[in-house]
C-alpha cells in the first residue's frame, strides 16, 4: 500500500472479542469514519491500557473522525452480537 491509498473495512464482531486494526510499522493513517450502531471505538496505545477513557461511543451508524492511528497508536471496536463496526480512511504515511 502506498500513501493516498484509501482503507476501509467492514467487520462482521458478532463474538465475544474486540476487533483490532493496527497498521503496520512506519505506515500512519487518518481515519475519517468509524462507525457500527452500538459500538465502542476507541485509540489504544501499547503505552496506554485499555479503559473507558479512551474510548467513544457510537450511537449512528457511522460518525465522521479525524483519528490519527499508527503502530503504537492504533484502532479497538469493541464485540457486538447485533451489530457490525467499520471504518475508512486514508493512508497518509
Amino acid at each position: 500500500m502506498a500513501v493516498g491509498d484509501v482503507i476501509s473495512n467492514i467487520v462482521a464482531n458478532g463474538g465475544a472479542s474486540p476487533h483490532t486494526f493496527q497498521p503496520a510499522a512506519g505506515v500512519e493513517i487518518c481515519l475519517t469514519t468509524v462507525g457500527g450502531n452500538g459500538v465502542w471505538s476507541g485509540l489504544v496505545s501499547a503505552a496506554v491500557p485499555i479503559s473507558g477513557s479512551n474510548y467513544f461511543m457510537i450511537n449512528t451508524i457511522s460518525a465522521a473522525v479525524k483519528l490519527m492511528i499508527n503502530n503504537t497508536n492504533y484502532l479497538v471496536q469493541s464485540a457486538n452480537v447485533n451489530y457490525n463496526s467499520m471504518y475508512t480512511g486514508i493512508q497518509i504515511k
